[in-house]
């Protein structure tokens, strides 16, 4: 009988090899299209709120939204707009390349987050 210590150990090593073997063939045969799908639909879900965010922030000036909720809406727009500018220094779905999902989809969730702020201020 094999001690629970050295089957987990086989175990551990059986999935490092299983996992490492899938990479590998995902990296030879070039199957990005996941990752490359995340980049895009983040992307365009990103810009699509950066828009409603300009019309909304527009709206709210006009309506006398107070200051301290506009500078808050703007803080989140900007560090979102840092964010999505890193990730699109690889390059853009429009350009054929793959930008980084995990900071495009932060970068959505901070702007739709300063969308929602300014369209409760204006409810």
């Amino acid at each position: 009988m094999i001690p629970m210590r050295m089957a987990r150990v086989l175990i551990a090593g059986l999935v490092m090899l299983l996992v490492g073997t899938g990479w590998a063939a995902a990296l030879q045969y070039g199957d990005y299209g996941t990752y490359y799908t995340a980049g895009k639909v983040w992307y365009y879900l990103y810009l699509n709120q950066n828009s409603t965010f300009t019309e909304l922030y527009e709206k709210a000036l006009d309506a006398g939204v107070d200051n301290e909720t506009l500078a808050l809406a703007l803080e989140l727009q900007a560090n979102s707009t840092e964010l999505f500018n890193e990730a699109i220094s690889v390059g853009t779905p429009d350009e054929g390349r793959i930008p980084m999902p995990w900071k495009v989809r932060k970068a959505y969730l901070m702007i739709k987050e300063a969308v929602g702020i300014l369209a409760e201020a204006l409810e």
